[in-house]
């Protein structure tokens, strides 16, 4: 059995804005937010096992057009949320339903729910905010914990991808981390630390400026434990929505400076920066208008004179990751 990871997307909230006379939201490249797939596959084409991480806008075009599951290959046997946010959940509909129809034309019973594994606040939020969908296509699966951000949650292992391990951790990311009143602090959102027979990746969004603390100087045993696994990766998938960094309040994404700080304390082999834009930064304050091309010609350079670990390389829709 083989493994890999698959882009399906890589961009912000906001991929494309109309109106907008920047570079990137008028190249005639596809974008979607940002969402990756782990397949399984038996090395001769065939996908044995497909775990989706996040469903938001563009994913499900991603998903039909993705090589590993074209035709007889077509499955979805779970989905793994990093938090509720609409641009991490907004194809869920379009997803779950076609996974239904596919159940039908193969003549699976079509009360056939998807397995949708997602941190117990962010289900809160999930089951509000699409109640048709819980009910009819999907099989909710809260984590049952509340931990602080940098704790480990329980791993997940999949018998139908031996040789696999999927280990959810705390993040932060300000507006995800409320009740559903928004009354409450409640800790909502998680990475995952994707462990294969060979390779080891971390997926590292959407976060907050208050993750770097717990990563750079650890204060509990519980901070360094998640630190130790997350350190040393092959891949490190990082959100990094900002060149410049302009505040260190809660709800601020990460900025390209958050991501060196990061890089530097986990030493991954290669970083690879998501959920990027080009317009949270504002005209004539860093990344403006710059798409993926620019992302990667200006970050490679600033990656060197900083000392950033390893490479950095920016990915696009349709890069794999052997595992």
């Amino acid at each position: 059995m083989n493994h890999l990871l698959y882009f399906n997307g890589t961009g912000p909230a906001i991929n494309e804005m109309f109106g907008c006379p920047c570079n990137r939201c008028n190249s005639e490249t596809r974008l979607a937010n940002v969402s990756m797939s782990l397949f399984a596959h038996d090395g001769n084409g065939n996908t044995e096992h497909h775990v989706l991480f996040d469903a938001g806008d563009g994913i499900a075009a991603s998903l039909a057009q993705s090589p590993w599951l074209r035709t007889t290959n077509g499955r979805l046997d779970r989905i793994l949320m990093t938090h509720w946010h609409r641009d991490h959940t907004l194809h869920f509909n379009r997803i779950l339903v076609a996974n239904y129809l596919r159940g039908l034309r193969l003549g699976v019973h079509p009360n056939n729910p998807v397995p949708v594994w997602a941190r117990s606040g962010s289900a809160v939020w999930i089951k509000d905010l699409y109640e048709f969908e819980v009910d009819m296509h999907m099989d909710l699966q809260p984590s049952g914990e509340q931990g602080l951000p940098g704790t480990l949650i329980e791993p997940i292992t999949f018998d139908a991808a031996p040789g696999v391990t999927v280990t959810p951790f705390a993040l932060s990311h300000f507006s995800a981390d409320f009740s559903l009143d928004r009354q409450d602090y409640v800790s909502s959102c998680a990475g995952f630390v994707v462990q294969g027979p060979n390779k080891k990746a971390v997926l590292f969004w959407d976060a907050d400026t208050h993750n770097e603390k717990w990563v750079t100087d650890p204060q509990t045993a519980e901070q360094r434990q998640t630190v130790d696994l997350l350190s040393d990766a092959d891949y490190l998938i990082i959100d990094t929505t900002k060149w410049v960094h302009l505040s260190d309040k809660a709800y601020q994404h990460l900025s390209f400076p958050n991501t060196v700080n990061i890089a530097k304390a986990l030493a991954p082999k290669v970083t690879m920066p998501v959920h990027i834009s080009g317009h949270p930064d504002g005209v004539n304050q860093g990344a403006w208008g710059w798409t993926d091309k620019d992302w990667q010609e200006n970050g490679a350079k600033a990656w060197a004179e900083q000392n950033g670990p390893g490479k950095y390389v920016v990915p696009s829709i349709g890069d794999e990751l052997e595992l």
